[in-house]
């Protein structure tokens, strides 16, 4: 279910699908000031393809302004406007990589700036306190557009969107939807939900969470003050 040095991490997990998308700080120095205050994902799965879209509402409150400024030939300094920006960071597991299409991510107004780098982004020390391994993953960084208002951190809107393709083992999709980082906000995620959109003739077998509600072809997960320590994993079957 940032930075400045608020850091966004992203999961998607699976063989069949592993849907990598948690957001996390990024908690080089001390413990991170930005919580989560929602997040609402929403995996539909199309043939072999799985469609999803990730809403977070975070509480960036804290994050400090940017300015630019120069000199001046005559002496004194000319200042731009200020402004709020961070770069992001989204894990993928390293038996997942290729299968990522049409990766998108929105914050606020403005789209965001991905580029892929391979570097680990959490500090060593701070890997060792954590109750879960992240050895598994692979990091990506974005940049945020530019943000104006500081009252639009109060409420920051991120939303991800990706396409993954899935293989079929055994006869069932494996899916996993990373939860763990999760956990490295600044207290609890305050809501999140999951909605699972089955093709007609499947089911799902195994999961790691039951789910809270099961309808004809979609299933919910809804956690509150939550504060995962593991993933919601489960196999898609044919019925």
């Amino acid at each position: 279910m940032g930075k400045i040095r608020l850091l966004l991490v992203l999961v998607i997990v699976g063989i069949a699908l592993v849907a990598k998308a948690d957001i996390a700080p990024e908690p080089r120095v001390g413990e991170t000031a930005i919580s989560m205050k929602a997040e609402k994902v929403t995996i539909t799965l199309l043939g072999f393809f799985a469609k999803v879209e990730a809403e977070f509402i975070m509480d960036a409150s804290s994050l400090a302004p940017l300015q630019y400024c120069r000199p001046l030939p005559e002496g004194g300094t000319e200042c731009g406007d200020k402004y709020y920006q961070f770069v992001g960071s989204w894990p993928l597991l390293k038996s997942q990589e290729g299968r990522i299409e049409d990766f998108k991510i929105k914050v606020g107004d403005g789209d965001a700036s991905p580029f892929r780098d391979g570097q680990m982004p959490l500090s060593q020390d701070k890997l060792e306190k954590m109750k879960f391994d992240l050895s598994d993953v692979t990091w990506a960084r974005f940049a945020s557009p530019r943000i104006k208002s500081k009252d639009a951190l109060d409420d920051l809107r991120i939303v991800v969107t990706y396409k993954e393709k899935l293989e079929l083992k055994d006869g069932a999709f494996s899916f996993t939807y990373v939860l763990r980082s999760g956990a490295l906000w600044a207290g609890t995620i305050g809501q999140a939900e999951i909605i699972l959109n089955l093709v007609p003739g499947y089911k799902i077998e195994n999961p790691t969470f039951q789910p809270n509600e099961t309808k004809a072809n979609s299933l919910h997960w809804q956690f509150k003050d939550f504060e995962p320590d593991k993933d919601l994993s489960f196999e898609i079957r044919k019925e």
